[in-house]
């Protein structure tokens, strides 16, 4: 068994990923409303150990869409600066 990578959803209706976001503007909108997410989940207490395992995953899915975001800006910033 072992790794095998489960994509990461960006939107709601899970149908499409982060390599799906072709536009920058729609990439930086995107890191924007997962950052909003994750700040009010903090808030809220997900990060806490006994926080109900649904809050946690969330704020653990939420934290791994955004670094795939930020990896595909700037993939995005070095293929539009070519």
């Amino acid at each position: 068994m072992g790794n095998r990578r489960q994509p990461i959803w960006v939107d709601s209706a899970r149908t499409r990923t982060a390599a799906d976001i072709v536009e920058l503007g729609e990439c930086d909108a995107l890191i924007r409303r997962f950052a909003r997410d994750i700040s009010e989940l903090t808030a809220s207490g997900a990060a806490a150990p006994e926080a109900p395992r649904a809050q946690q995953q969330a704020l653990h899915y939420r934290n791994l869409a955004l670094r795939e975001l930020k990896s595909r800006r700037a993939k995005l910033c070095s293929s539009n600066s070519n």
